[in-house]
């Protein structure tokens, strides 16, 4: 309720720009942690192959496959803490292109419902 007779002498903002949904500024920061965590987690899932080729291959939203999408949906499933939020991140950004959010909202949707909406949840 005091905050419009507050004094600040000096505003610094911690983000100078907006975020947006479509952001993709930490997109080779994102690559790579990505890459480690299938990587690591190969025995947890039953394949990291088509992913692991779409990430050295391109790591384009447009250009992944739906095995790639398949396996993203495993390593979802199995993360936590900081990899969960690296996945989820990257179903933000595929979300975003029209082919990979039909596939993803109608195959997926048990992900989205729990491991995103959920998880965010708590």
């Amino acid at each position: 309720m005091g905050h419009g007779d507050l004094n600040y002498k000096q505003f610094k903002p911690m983000n100078r720009l907006p975020t947006t949904f479509a952001a993709t500024g930490q997109l080779d920061k994102m690559k790579q942690f990505v890459k480690n965590f299938a990587t690591s987690s190969a025995s947890e899932v039953s394949s990291t192959t088509h992913v692991l080729a779409w990430i050295d291959s391109s790591f384009s939203m447009e250009s992944i496959s739906k095995e790639a999408i398949d396996e993203l949906k495993e390593l979802a499933e199995v993360a936590e803490d900081k990899n969960k939020i690296a996945l989820i991140d990257l179903f933000r950004l595929l979300i975003l292109k029209d082919a990979q959010a039909d596939y993803i909202l109608q195959a997926h949707w048990d992900l989205i419902e729990v491991c995103v909406i959920g998880y965010l949840s708590c």
